[in-house]
C-alpha cells in the first residue's frame, strides 16, 4: 500500500480524535461556522503549523483558539500580537477559554509575562526572549504575523528560533504579504524549515532575484501560481469571502476624483495639504446629506486634524483614534461608536488602526488618503466589511490624479495588489 496514503490516513485519524476529545465538548465549536470549523481540521492535517490567512473578517482568532485546545499536551499557550489587539485577545481568550482574568497576562511595558496565557506585544516579546525560551512554550499563536516579514529586524531574529522551537504555530494574517512574496518567506521558514529552508533560494525560484552591486534583489515575483499551489497544500488556508456560505453583503469601491485647485497646487508643496480643500467639499456635499455612520480614515496628522476642526464646526459628533490614542480608550471608543445613536464619524488613521477594531456598525468608509501599501488599505476597508455587517459596504477613495503623488501611488498600489493577488488569491471586491 502507498505510505504516503497511509500516513495521510493516520493523519486524518488523529485530527478526527482530537477533535472528538478535545474541541468538540466545548461551546467554542458550536459557536463556530462550517468554514471556521473545516478550517481548524485543515490544521491538523498540517499538524498545527499552519499559517491561517483567511481574509480579515472571518473570524481567524476563534479558529486559532479552536487549534490550541486541540494540543493540551503541549499548553500552556503563548499569543504575540500588536498592541492593538492586546484587549480583543483578552475578550477572546475570556469568552472560549475556560479561564478568569487572573489566568490571562496582557503584557505591556513594564509587566511580568507570566500568566496562564500570556499575550505579549511583539516588542516585549523580542525584550524578553530569554524568559520566553526558558518558558518552553509549545504552542505559539502569532496574530498580524506578517510582522515578522523582514529577516533583519531584530524582531524576526529573537523571535524565529523560539518559534521554530514549538511544537504547535498558528500565524494569522490576512495579509501575510503586503506587497511582495519574499515578505512571506520568514513565516513560512518558520513553520516548515524543510520545504522552505533558505532565502536566497526562494528568492531566486519566486522572488525574480537578481543581483545588483549591491547585493541580491529579491523584490519581484515569478512563478507565482507554483507558490500559491504549494503553499495551499503545505502550510496555508485561505478562505476569500465570496468563497464560503457567509451571507456577507458586497464590498464596491468608488474612486473619486477631487478637483484640487491650481492655485492649492502652487501653494503646497505636499500633496495631502493641497487635498485639504478639495476633501473638505466632498464631505459637504456628501456627509452632511446623511446620518448614516461613516468611517473616514486619514494617514497625515495634519489632515486628521483638518478633519476634526471641520467635523466639530458642523456639529457632527465623532471618536478619534490616531497612534497617539492609548488601547484601553481605543477599545472604550470604539464601543461607543459601535453602541452610540448620536456619533456619526470615526476618524482614523491608516497605520494606527487598521487592524484590531471592528466597525460594523458603519457600512461606508472614506479614504481621505492612500497609503503605500496596499494591505493596509485591506486591512482598514475590513474594520466594516466582516461578519455582523448586514449592509452592503461602499469604500471611497478620494484621488487628486492631477498630482503626482496621487496618481503613481494608485498605479504602484494596483501592480503591488496583484502581485499579492496571484500568491494568496485574487480580492474579488468590484473597483468603479
Amino acid at each position: 500500500m502507498d505510505p504516503d496514503f497511509l500516513e495521510q490516513c493516520v493523519l486524518i485519524a488523529n485530527a478526527e480524535e482530537r477533535l472528538h476529545s478535545y474541541v468538540k465538548p466545548l461551546s467554542i465549536w458550536d459557536n463556530m461556522m462550517e468554514y471556521q470549523r473545516q478550517g481548524v481540521h485543515d490544521a491538523l492535517l498540517k499538524q498545527g503549523r499552519v499559517l491561517l490567512a483567511d481574509e480579515m473578517g472571518l473570524g481567524k482568532s476563534i479558529q486559532a483558539l479552536a487549534i490550541a485546545i486541540a494540543y493540551p499536551e503541549h499548553w500552556p499557550i503563548l499569543i504575540i500580537c500588536p498592541s492593538s489587539l492586546l484587549m480583543t485577545w483578552s475578550d477572546q481568550i475570556q469568552q472560549w477559554l475556560p479561564f478568569t482574568n487572573q489566568d490571562i497576562r496582557l503584557t505591556l511595558k513594564g509587566s511580568s509575562l507570566f500568566g496562564h496565557i500570556p499575550a505579549p506585544l511583539y516588542e516585549m516579546a523580542t525584550k524578553n526572549i530569554y524568559h520566553l525560551t526558558q518558558a518552553n512554550y509549545n504552542i505559539a499563536i502569532c496574530d498580524e504575523s506578517h510582522q515578522l516579514k523582514n529577516p533583519k529586524t531584530n524582531r524576526t531574529r529573537e523571535l524565529t528560533p523560539l518559534l521554530k522551537k514549538a511544537k504547535v504555530v498558528v500565524m494569522l494574517s490576512g495579509t501575510p504579504a503586503l506587497s511582495r512574496p519574499i515578505e512571506l518567506f520568514p513565516q513560512l521558514h518558520i513553520l516548515n524549515q524543510t520545504l522552505f529552508p533558505n532565502m536566497h533560494q526562494f528568492g531566486v525560484q519566486y522572488c525574480e532575484a537578481h543581483q545588483t552591486r549591491y547585493g541580491w534583489n529579491y523584490q519581484g515575483g515569478s512563478n507565482l501560481s507554483e507558490l500559491h499551489f504549494i503553499l495551499e497544500k503545505s502550510v496555508m488556508i485561505r478562505r476569500l469571502k465570496d468563497e464560503v456560505q457567509l451571507a456577507l453583503p458586497t464590498k464596491t469601491r468608488h474612486i473619486v476624483h477631487l478637483n484640487v485647485a491650481p492655485e492649492q497646487l502652487i501653494q503646497y508643496v505636499a500633496t495631502s495639504q493641497a487635498k485639504i480643500p478639495a476633501i473638505l467639499q466632498y464631505l459637504d456635499e456628501w456627509l452632511l446629506s446623511t446620518d448614516e455612520k461613516v468611517i473616514v480614515f486619514a494617514y497625515h496628522l495634519h489632515v486628521v486634524d483638518a478633519l476634526a476642526c471641520y467635523l466639530a464646526k458642523h456639529q457632527i459628533k465623532f471618536v478619534r483614534m490616531d497612534g497617539n490614542t492609548k488601547q484601553t480608550e481605543r477599545h472604550r471608543l470604539c464601543q461607543e461608536f459601535q453602541r452610540s445613536g448620536d456619533i456619526q464619524v470615526a476618524l482614523l488613521t491608516i497605520t494606527a488602526m487598521n487592524v484590531g477594531m471592528n466597525f460594523q456598525a458603519a457600512s461606508k468608509v472614506i479614504f481621505a488618503e492612500i497609503y503605500w501599501n496596499p494591505s493596509h488599505l485591506l486591512q482598514a476597508e475590513d474594520r466594516v466589511h466582516r461578519i455582523g455587517q448586514m449592509n452592503s459596504v461602499q469604500i471611497k477613495y478620494l484621488l487628486a490624479m492631477q498630482t503626482a503623488a496621487d496618481f503613481m501611488m494608485w498605479s504602484m498600489l494596483m501592480k503591488k495588489l496583484k502581485v499579492v493577488g496571484d500568491v494568496l488569491g485574487k480580492d474579488h471586491s468590484e473597483t468603479k
